[in-house]
């Protein structure tokens, strides 16, 4: 018995191996063929309807297609189960090279039976219908995609993952979002970045009871919160992150069971009062992110000890931090910057043992900082205690038991000396110690550490020594060490920068020569308020990125938009460079010594033109007459040059002067992490130099003071019907001052003084309401001055010197009795003055005569007035006799005046001899 029991047993044992070995033999067979023909044959026909310019697909080859690239197949039965070929460089194309797929969807993939997961994403298929035979792959559970409908999506009962972030909703029939109804074990849905016009078309009230992940973030909805979503029960993870939120946060989301995040975050709109919304259940919350909302009112004694992550930043919180908050000890992200919180900061924070990021930025936070209130912060990796009023009370010798990577004191109080702490922090990558009242100098450890720096912002202090040169930074960093008292030469970056800030320092000696070739990525180049002299480096030229780069008190190029070299010194000819700078808005080359002449290619090759200013040089020649083509042209200043020559007669041509800049728009360049350069200029006027800026695109101004231009203003400027500002001072201009001068209506400042200018002023003067600004002083002028408008206005000194000018309200009166020069003839040279005197007389009569009528006619006078307004306005000046042998010209000036409702004549005699 027992024999046979042995060898029933032995038999058995040999059975099992034998099974065994059968099973082993099975699954290396099965191994070595590899995927199922049919499923391989199906992918092969799908490879062929796609166009793939990278070859992404080279690998798909051979008989085991489980080992093509993005394929992924069970171990047992060997079916294809995963399909992801989505493209992992969307947006870096440069680098890694073109991987977006595109092409047909061909429906040999209803082959792979047993798929479970499928992402196509982020090529472009987004062209192309995404076919309905999708629907029919039953056991698919992941689908992450581009689609332009939902109804074939009621086809696939397995799916418990429906990832579609990014597609277009405001395309999809709003109907067919009812289809995700049928999705009983739906899991998780993302719908970010998909424009829904409101969060009902995105997620209608359906039957969502298994849902755990809802995202709708970055859309625009544009809506309340919907009640009902404190209705999904099963809801795990919420985000409806910056979408366009606006009103109360419903309080019922903190009564969900297994919440453990939600995100509303920058959407700017959302209100709830924090001490009512804080003290809800909350049961299993873990983040909690509210930042960037309307969230109000005085932080409760925090009782939520599952919290982890609790962002409430950028909102309007008000009283202190509660002492409550050491009580979270599970806390690793803590923000409350960019509130309204005051009073002192609590040192309990210091006992948050796992806490990684503590923000308390940006409040009114006063009172001192020491070291309990850092003791057990051994995990902390980001600080930001900046823009408060703290003081901080540190030994020299403490080391903080931390090491972060992020460090933020901007606008505190930390003592005059560079922070000795700082040193121990080799892993920082972030450091903004900007207007923290630091003296003295950085000490040697600091470039121990500097290497691993991206961002340097030691700005708005009183730093004083050398910079070490090459000066030690991590490549592609940001640097501002600008308004310090650094000294030395300008350092060569030991790598690559994006921006470098070295203004307002105590800098002499020239550019280095390199700096391009040793920054060529640099985006902002800032060395203006130095003592910087020599060229600027050619190298410059090869900062292909290059936005902003300031060499003076406000320079700015963007693309070469926009360039001021002011105020450097700089001499020879007009820069040929230029020629090149295409796209230049603002060339500013003032107070240098540029000689020669203005070149005429400036209007053909920087047609784009609206600010050209060149005064305070040594510009010698004719004024091109194809400047006044450039039709953007609003400020064009040569003052104080040496130009010559007439002013040209095309000056009329400035487009942009014709008529008034109504439309005020900034003038903003070189936008650079989130910043614009906001264009600046000085304008003369009114006598003086003001500095315009955001009202910059509505100054129009002409400014040739100054030059030894000569010949008569032309007819032709008159045509600058919206021009704010002429300066035609200093010259040696002759003639009339244009009688059409009335035209520039809009004209602020006119200033002809200091010129050889003759004859009368011109009546339609007292019409120019908007002048401010009057010089025409030192000239020929003669007559009177004709009153009224703005004329009156003016004082004595905007009519200075010009003798035979007559300013009755400033008491200048005419002298007219300067004997003449003009010889008529041989035979008769002397004048008769009783012929005169008989004139002066005759008309002096005549006209009260005329008076008398008038006065006494009533209808008769209204109706002469009426004609007389019609033809000449206010004033007209009559010539009455030219007397051959004395030249005797008698000026009658007619007045109209009303007093008590009747007309008022005053006949004035004068005599020019």
């Amino acid at each position: 018995m027992g024999k046979f029991c042995g060898c029933k047993l032995h038999a058995l044992l040999i059975g099992l191996i034998c099974a065994i070995c059968i099973e082993i033999s099975f699954c290396r067979a099965d191994t070595e063929v590899g995927c199922l023909k049919v499923e391989r044959e199906a992918l092969i026909r799908f490879r062929d309807g796609l166009n793939d310019p990278e070859n992404r697909l080279s690998s798909w080859q051979g008989p085991d297609c489980c080992r093509w690239r993005g394929l992924s197949c069970d171990n047992r039965s060997g079916n294809v189960i995963k399909l992801d070929l989505r493209n992992p460089y969307p947006n870096d194309a440069e680098t890694h090279g073109f991987w977006n797929l595109s092409g047909q969807v061909n429906s040999s993939l209803l082959e792979l039976k047993f798929l479970r997961h499928l992402d196509l994403s982020l090529n472009t298929f987004e062209d192309i219908p995404i076919p309905e035979f999708i629907g029919s792959l039953r056991e698919l559970g992941y689908l992450k995609s581009f689609l332009d409908s939902f109804e074939w999506i009621g086809g696939l009962s397995s799916l418990n993952q429906l990832l579609m972030s990014g597609m277009d909703l405001s395309i999809v029939d709003k109907d067919s979002v009812k289809f995700i109804s049928r999705l009983p074990h739906l899991i998780e849905l993302q719908l970010s970045g998909c424009n829904p016009t409101d969060i009902n078309q995105a997620l209608p009230i359906l039957n969502l009871t298994s849902l755990n992940i809802l995202d709708l973030s970055l859309n625009s909805l544009n809506s309340k919160i919907p009640i009902w979503l404190g209705n999904i029960s099963g809801l795990v993870s919420l985000n409806i992150s910056s979408s366009g939120l606006f009103g109360p946060i419903p309080g019922g989301l903190s009564e969900l069971p297994h919440l453990e995040e939600l995100n509303l975050a920058l959407n700017n709109n959302l209100t709830a009062d924090s001490s009512e919304l804080l003290r809800g259940t909350w049961g299993k919350i873990v983040t909690l992110n509210l930042a960037s909302n309307l969230v109000y009112g005085s932080n409760p004694n925090e009782s939520i000890e599952t919290l982890v992550d609790l962002e409430v930043s950028h909102n309007k919180l008000q009283g202190q931090i509660p002492l409550s908050m050491g009580r979270l000890t599970a806390l690793e992200t803590l923000g409350l910057g960019g509130n309204d919180l005051n009073g002192y900061v609590p040192s309990s924070l210091g006992q948050l043992s796992k806490l990684a990021v503590l923000d308390i930025s940006s409040n009114h936070l006063t009172g001192l900082i020491s070291e309990t209130h850092f003791r057990d912060l051994l995990n902390l990796k980001i600080l930001d205690m900046s823009s408060n009023s703290l003081v901080f009370n540190l030994s020299l010798k403490w080391v903080p038991p931390f090491r972060v990577t992020k460090l933020n004191m901007r606008s505190r109080n930390l003592g005059s000396q560079f922070p000795n702490w700082v040193k121990n922090q080799r892993e920082v990558m972030y450091l903004d110690l900007s207007n923290t009242s630091i003296f003295y100098t950085i000490p040697n450890w600091f470039w121990d550490i500097s290497t691993n720096l991206s961002l340097l912002n030691l700005s708005n202090n009183q730093i004083e020594g050398q910079l070490p040169n090459p000066f030690m930074i991590h490549a592609f960093a940001d640097v501002d060490l600008s308004f310090n008292l650094f000294e030395g030469l300008i350092p060569i970056p030991s790598s690559d920068l994006t921006m470098f800030d070295l203004s307002s320092n105590h800098f002499h000696g020239p550019i280095p020569s390199s700096i391009g070739e040793s920054a060529p990525s640099n985006i902002f180049l800032s060395l203006s308020n130095n003592r910087i002299t020599g060229p600027i480096p050619m190298s410059i030229g090869g900062m292909m990125y290059l936005q902003v780069l300031d060499l003076s008190r406000y320079n700015l190029t963007v693309q070469l938009k926009s360039l001021h070299l002011d105020a450097n010194n700089l001499s020879r000819g007009f820069p040929l460079p230029l020629k090149n700078c295409s796209a230049l808005e603002t060339l500013d080359l003032g107070k240098n010594k540029f000689s020669g002449s203005i070149p005429s290619w400036i209007e053909q090759s920087i047609t784009g033109l609206r600010i050209l200013r060149l005064r305070l040089n040594m510009f010698t020649g004719e004024t091109p007459p194809e400047l006044f083509f450039l039709s953007s042209l609003q400020v064009f200043d040569l003052a104080d040059n040496k130009l010559s020559g007439s002013i040209p007669s095309s000056i009329g041509n400035l487009k942009a002067s014709m008529q008034t800049q109504r439309s005020n728009h900034y003038l903003l360049y070189g936008r650079y992490r989130g910043v614009y350069y906001e264009e600046s200029l000085f304008v003369s006027m009114k006598g003086e130099s003001l500095e315009y800026n955001r009202t910059l695109s509505l100054v129009t101004s002409i400014d040739l003071s100054r030059n030894g231009l000569t010949g008569e203003i032309p007819e032709d400027l008159l045509n600058l019907r919206g021009l704010l500002v002429l300066n035609l001072s200093g010259n040696l201009l002759t003639g009339k001052l244009p009688e059409k001068i009335t035209y520039l209506r809009g004209l602020m400042s006119l200033d002809v003084s200091e010129n050889g200018l003759s004859g009368v002023i011109p009546p339609g003067m007292v019409r120019l309401t908007s002048l401010s600004y009057l010089n025409l002083s030192f000239n020929n002028f003669s007559g009177e001055v004709p009153s009224g408008g703005q004329l009156t206005t003016f004082e004595e000194s905007s009519f200075a010197e010009n003798p035979n000018l007559c300013v009755p309200w400033v008491q200048i009166t005419c002298k007219f009795n300067v004997p003449s020069n003009h010889p008529i003839g041989e035979q008769e040279t002397v004048e008769n003055p009783w012929f005169g005197l008989s004139v002066d007389l005759g008309f002096g009569f005549g006209f009260l005569g005329v008076y008398v009528v008038l006065l006494i006619r009533r209808p008769w006078s209204d109706a002469y007035f009426r004609f007389m307004d019609k033809v000449i306005g206010l004033c007209f000046f009559l010539v009455v006799n030219i007397y051959k042998s004395s030249y005797l010209i008698n000026i009658i000036y007619v007045k109209k005046t009303y007093q008590d409702g009747l007309p008022m004549i005053f006949p004035i005699v004068h005599r020019i001899m």
